[in-house]
């Protein structure tokens, strides 16, 4: 019959005595009693050998045995991912629970919102600058132009035979009294009215002048300046250039050909020019 591990008292009572019998202590056969009032064998170890209560360490192998069971279907979810990495994926997806989706996308929206009106703006400025340079180029081009115009069409007139004009002498002053209009994309000499910058003048048909009627009515029957046109009368040489060039000569007008008076009046003015005799 095999030694129990551990005896209840009436159990030790019963056989207290042959405990104590000397078969008994000469095999070692001893009970002690522990904190639960049992009588547990007294075992002495022996290469590795003893005797342990070993109801907890089954609990706890059952434990471990479950734990690892239910570890091993967890990990089963995983498939192929190393299991170190998780940490740092638990870390970064309660980052994103903690993130508010309507408050994100105030702040993307107002971000984007910045970084439009950033853009817009650079945009405009480049655009600005740009318009800038096109539009001094496009005033540039037009005065050009404007002034090739004038001068071309006014050239044409005073070179006809019937005018004879001087284009060095004249070209200033028709500038002067002159611009051009844009109208349905062709560009046009205009007469200006010298009473009302800015406006066209009327001529003799009741209709905005000709530049022709400028030259010929106008410039070429002015008495300033008819010595720009074809000579009326002598070279101005001889007798006739006698005191011509100073005030207070007794040459009269009426001898003086149209450029000497030219010359006259720009050397002495038009009062010396008047207060020469007929």
């Amino acid at each position: 019959m095999a030694a129990k591990a551990f005896l209840t008292e009436e159990e030790h009572a019963g056989i207290a005595t042959h405990l104590e019998s000397d078969a008994a202590k000469a095999v070692g056969l001893e009970y002690a009693k522990n904190s639960d009032g049992k009588y547990v064998l007294v075992v002495e170890g022996r290469e590795g050998f003893s005797m342990e209560n070993v109801t907890g360490l089954k609990s706890a192998v059952e434990s471990s045995r479950a734990q690892l069971t239910e570890a091993t279907d967890k990990l089963r979810l995983y498939g192929e991912l190393d299991p170190t990495t998780v940490p740092d994926m638990k870390r970064k997806a309660a980052q994103f629970d903690e993130l508010d989706p309507k408050a994100e996308a105030g702040k993307a929206k107002a971000k984007f919102d910045e970084w439009k009106g950033e853009f817009v703006e650079s945009v405009k400025v480049q655009h600005a600058e740009a318009m800038a340079v096109v539009s001094a180029d496009r005033d540039a081009m037009r005065t050009q132009l404007e002034q090739e115009l004038i001068e071309s069409q006014a050239t044409q007139i005073l070179a006809r035979d019937d005018v004879k004009g001087n284009p060095v002498l004249l070209l200033p002053a028709i500038r002067n009294m002159t611009d051009t209009e844009l109208k349905d994309g062709v560009m046009t000499v205009r007469v200006l009215n010298p009473l009302k910058p800015g406006q066209a003048r009327i001529g003799k048909s009741g209709d905005p002048m000709e530049l022709e009627e400028l030259i010929v009515a106008e410039l070429k029957g002015n008495e300033a300046y008819s010595g720009a046109f074809g000579a009326s009368g002598g070279s101005g040489s001889g007798e006739g250039d006698k005191g011509a060039g100073a005030p207070g000569s007794t040459a009269k007008r009426s001898d003086m050909a149209d450029k000497d008076k030219v010359l006259f009046i720009r050397k002495h003015g038009r009062e010396a020019y008047r207060a020469l005799p007929e």
